[in-house]
């Protein structure tokens, strides 16, 4: 971000867990820039760079926040801009821990129909979808959402993962396949919006014509 410059210092950091951790010079002394980068020492690959400001500071200092993997160390230099030299201090914030997410989206469906999970809250750098009420087995999905279509009646949860760890388990949302097929097995709703198809359904002999 800043070819024009010189004097630096170096440092060396390893977060404790994934996602965005800060760094700034704010009140430094002088007019600096600020580099992170990722690989070794001679063959470097930048991953975030701020000249004057950035999300924290005002005036000449430096600030950037930057999406890091656990169990890597990055670099961070700190240089003059052009020949500017002085002191300060450099701040580093770690990746906020990782939580569960609560999830939402319990709904009932006729069998194969879609429906849509959501979650909000908690943090981490992925969020995994699981066919489970305890986050076990494969994940069947990443993002804060997720469509599902289950034939038969499934419990859901989820979990964030910074790569290293993973959050405790979230709560459950519950499909329910309902017996929408027949009169008598029809399930009970309430005010709402549901999602329903008659494709592969037969006709209920025992209804009025």
């Amino acid at each position: 971000c800043q070819s024009n410059y010189g004097n630096d210092i170096w440092f060396k950091y390893t977060p404790p867990r994934g996602g965005v951790a800060s760094f700034s010079t704010c009140g430094s002394s002088f007019d600096n820039v600020l580099d992170i980068f990722s690989g070794t020492c001679g063959s470097l690959t930048s991953v975030a760079c701020n000249d004057d400001g950035g999300y924290a500071c005002t005036g000449t200092a430096a600030s950037v926040q930057a999406t890091l993997n656990c169990n890597t160390t990055y670099y961070v230099r700190i240089s003059g801009y052009s020949t500017n030299t002085g002191s300060g201090t450099l701040t580093i914030t770690d990746p906020t821990a990782i939580s569960a997410p609560t999830i939402s989206g319990s709904t009932t469906v006729a069998g194969g129909v879609s429906a849509t999970l959501t979650a909000s809250g908690g943090s981490g750098v992925t969020l995994n979808w699981y066919a489970s009420s305890s986050c076990g087995g494969s994940s069947i999905g990443t993002g804060t959402s997720i469509s599902v279509s289950p034939t038969t009646t499934t419990t859901y949860t989820a979990a964030y993962t910074d790569g290293c760890t993973t959050s405790s388990c979230s709560n459950t949302a519950t499909v329910t396949v309902g017996g929408h097929n027949t009169c008598a097995s029809a399930p009970t709703i309430t005010a709402g919006s549901y999602p329903y198809s008659n494709v592969g359904a037969s006709t209920d002999g025992g209804a009025p014509s």
